[in-house]
């Protein structure tokens, strides 16, 4: 694949995500005092299968995806 055609499926990645976010990104939000049932409970749920851990200001303090759920398991 060349620059260009690369260039092509990484904004139309970007406008997929950005569009998809802006829908949906609320309902992806946990205090830092959620618990890891909660974030899994966020993550099975939300469209976006991860959850933002972010402050009272709305300061991002961390992401949990997935991933990082079922590495917890392990």
């Amino acid at each position: 694949m060349d620059r260009k055609n690369l260039q092509c499926v990484i904004d139309e990645i970007l406008r997929y995500l950005l569009t998809n976010m802006s829908k949906s990104w609320k309902e992806s939000l946990l205090t830092p005092e959620a618990t890891v049932k909660d974030a899994r409970r966020i993550i099975d749920s939300s469209s976006m299968r991860v959850a933002f851990v972010v402050s009272e200001q709305g300061k991002l303090l961390g992401i949990v995806t997935q991933s990082d759920y079922r590495k917890g398991l392990l």
